[in-house]
């Protein structure tokens, strides 16, 4: 007991040692051309749709419509909405959102998850997800948590995205954080 007790203590005074040495708590990778990139990025940032030029908010195409880069924080949905609309955008209906998934036969559009415009009930939410991956199931690479402009049915205090981690399909109240793809 002494010895977990001991290597607790010497862990917690490292992690205090690292923050207060410039360390931020945040992982970082570099890769070999220089660009320093958080663990859920990829250096090729125009791949990845991490990242767009001030210039062009909306500079990731994909299924017809343009996207911008995920949003660097969680905020509540009404932010997000208000975001987007600023950009000269609009949050994604689920099923936009939904066509960002790749790798999952389940949710991916067309697939048998039922969960879209037409039928946004718990019934139709069942069966919608795949195994977690470390990588995610985004087109762009997303593997955070994404709102869309899609209220559950009959509960207008609530707004539905995708947790692309696992490709699933979540609603959850509208006053919780997540993070956005602004699209047009």
């Amino acid at each position: 007991m002494k010895k977990v007790l001991k290597l607790l203590i010497i862990i917690s005074f490292t992690g205090l040692f690292l923050t207060a040495c410039g360390g931020d708590g945040t992982d970082e990778t570099n890769d070999d051309s220089e660009n320093v990139t958080a663990d859920n990025e990829t250096a090729d940032d125009e791949a990845s749709g991490t990242d767009c030029p001030a210039d062009n908010k909306f500079c990731h195409e994909h299924n017809g419509l343009n996207w911008t880069a995920i949003s660097s924080e969680k905020i509540v949905w009404s932010k997000a909405v208000e975001d987007c609309q600023g950009l000269g955008g609009r949050l994604p209906t689920i099923a936009e959102l939904r066509g960002l998934i790749e790798g999952c036969e389940k949710t991916v559009t067309g697939g048998s998850c039922a969960f879209t415009e037409g039928c946004l009930t718990n019934e139709c939410i069942a069966d919608c997800f795949c195994d977690s991956k470390v990588e995610g199931y985004s087109v762009f690479g997303d593997i955070e948590w994404l709102w869309s402009s899609s209220p559950k049915d009959g509960d207008p205090d609530s707004a539905c995205g995708v947790a692309f981690g696992n490709a699933s399909i979540f609603c959850d109240s509208n006053t919780g954080w997540n993070y956005y793809r602004c699209v047009k």
